[in-house]
């Protein structure tokens, strides 16, 4: 049986979310009471939290200042200096599209709970990125934070306020209003319930320099952005592995035990012998995520289950309903009857 993991974060986002509730003069405890963090949790440099909990604690603040976009202003008002390590690797980066290449590959440093990909197209640059804790998937302020992020980081980068081609999102919308807002805050049109979630940038963003970046300085930090890495690594079991692999490749459709193989830089049969090894199967693996990930999207009232079941990979809301019958006995909207959380019971 597949262990249920628990991906971490440096603790500094939480510290920011803190911090902006006490200036609107809401008491935070409650909040991080509700998410599972001890205020004493969040001291310190090295600290760090659940990635889940910096998830939840975003969706319980945005719900408490009723606002729908909380977790861009939040992330465009980071000084990403505050990120240690990470920040300083890539500033010491040449270029933007080496600064972007190495926060995709250091940032496993900073977060456990989601992934980077950067892809130079010819004409355009693609910034990807995806959660991979299946606690924090339902999550739509995680997504807007990150999001966020990536463009408040990169135009931090060059000194310059980048505005993107496009932004897609997996996510449904946070509304009209909030819409035409994001768009704004985010300098560019935002489609959403989108495939990936993506920034689309122009090809010239990989080439535009960063400031002051130290050649000698960055080998410094990446030999010891290496160690912590290995490190981490190495305490990480192969089930969890496949797990990340599998909710990265959930938008493409069918999970294919091959493609998740060829991710992992392994074979099929390696793949199986080190399931095996740990008392599980691949099936097993792609079966029990499907289902922790759809109790979690149901309890949520935003997602419709024609969404759920594109969530997870399923053809169709048929498919997804046959799968969760032979899961609870009951179908998707009666298990949702007996289990949704109301938006109006975050924590005040």
């Amino acid at each position: 049986m597949v262990r249920n993991r628990t991906y971490l974060v440096d603790a500094v986002f939480a510290r920011l979310i803190v911090a902006r509730l006490q200036a609107a003069e809401v008491d935070a405890d409650p909040l991080l009471a509700a998410v599972g963090v001890r205020p004493e949790s969040l001291i310190g440099y090295d600290a760090r939290i659940p990635f889940a909990a910096e998830a939840a604690l975003l969706e319980a603040a945005a719900g408490r200042l009723e606002d729908p976009l909380f977790a861009i202003t939040l992330a465009l008002g980071v000084d990403p200096r505050d990120m240690g390590l990470l920040a300083y690797i890539a500033a010491n980066s040449e270029t933007c599209g080496d600064a972007l290449k190495n926060l995709a590959r250091y940032l496993y440093v900073f977060t456990e709970g989601d992934v980077l990909d950067v892809r130079q197209l010819p004409q355009h640059v693609s910034i990807s990125f995806d959660i991979i804790d299946p606690a924090a998937a339902g999550s739509q302020q995680i997504v807007l934070f990150v999001a966020g992020m990536c463009l408040h980081l990169s135009s931090w980068l060059v000194q310059r306020d980048l505005r993107p081609e496009c932004i897609r999102l997996r996510i449904g919308s946070p509304g009209p209003a909030a819409e035409a807002k994001a768009a704004r805050l985010l300098r560019s049109n935002v489609q959403y319930l989108q495939s990936q979630n993506e920034i689309v940038g122009p090809a010239a963003w990989t080439g535009l320099p960063v400031p002051n970046a130290d050649d000698r300085l960055l080998r410094v930090l990446e030999a010891y952005a290496n160690d912590i890495l290995q490190r981490r690594h190495r305490r990480q079991d192969f089930a969890a592995s496949v797990e990340e692999q599998i909710l990265r490749q959930f938008q493409t459709g069918d999970v294919a035990a091959g493609d998740i193989a060829t991710a992992l830089g392994v074979s099929p049969r390696t793949l199986a012998r080190r399931l095996q090894a740990e008392g599980t199967s691949f099936t097993r693996v792609l079966e029990q995520l499907r289902r922790r990930l759809a109790e979690t999207y149901l309890r949520d009232t935003r997602f419709k289950i024609t969404e759920i079941a594109y969530l997870l990979g399923y053809a169709d809301t048929a498919a997804f309903g046959h799968a969760f019958r032979r899961w609870h006995d009951r179908s998707p909207s009666h298990y949702r009857a007996a289990h949704a959380v109301p938006q109006s019971s975050l924590p005040a």
